[in-house]
This record gives structure tokens, sequence and C-alpha cells, in this order.
């Protein structure tokens, strides 16, 4: 649709249609970045209410527990449908809009593999 937009805008068309597809293309960008910072706004607020922001995250061969003072959860690994690897954190990917982050800086090598591996062995996909 931007290609389109700046092609007739090039072009020296002026109708409203060549508007319309303006507001479209501004508003697809829009959005997404409202729904980013609100997202980040409703997280931070979260964390900042809490006494002790910190959670837990235990893993065995068939599930994996997240805790904190808000509530846990226990997943199966089959929930997992990606994992996200960065340098000092990774993101397990739940669906869609549902993400985990889990911090490396007291996880070991071997901790690490265990998670790599059992998200593969489940259908997860594994990135770098």
């Amino acid at each position: 649709m931007a290609a389109t937009l700046c092609y007739l805008v090039a072009r020296g068309d002026r109708s409203w249609f060549v508007g319309v597809l303006a507001a479209t293309v501004a508003l697809g960008g829009i959005f997404p970045a409202v729904h980013f910072v609100l997202s980040l706004r409703s997280s931070l607020r979260k964390l900042t209410a809490m006494r002790n922001p910190e959670a837990s995250f235990r893993a065995d061969a068939d599930s994996f527990s997240i805790a904190s003072e808000l509530g846990s959860a226990t997943l199966p690994w089959t929930a997992v449908q990606q994992l996200w690897r960065y340098q000092d954190f990774w993101i397990i990917v739940l669906a869609r809009t549902s993400q985990i982050t889990l911090p490396l800086a007291r996880m070991t090598q071997e901790d690490q593999a265990f998670v790599v591996s059992r998200v593969a062995a489940n259908g997860g996909k594994v990135g770098t």
C-alpha cells in the first residue's frame, strides 16, 4: 500500500482515494506503535508495584514453572512455539501475544542446554 501511495503521489494524483490510502498507511504504522507503548507501560506499572520484583523459573522434563508474588503458572513444553536467544536473555514465545523473558545471568550453560533441548524436542523453534 505504501508503494502504491508513493507511486500515486509521484504521478501528481491528489484524489480522495490517495487521502484514504495515506490515512490507512499512517494508521497501519501508528497502531502497532501505540500497542507497544501501552503494553510496555502496563508491564512496567506491574513491575514497579511489586515489593520484590523477582520471579523464579523451574524446568523439568515435561514442563516448566514460573512464579512471582503476583502468581505462578506451570506449562508443558509443548506450549512453547519459539525460543529467541539473545546474549543476556531469552524470550520464550508461547503465543503471538504471550512471551516470557528469561534472564541468563543465573542460568548455567547446562540449564540453558536443557531448555533448548526441551523446546526443540517438543516442536518449538529455536532461534539464535
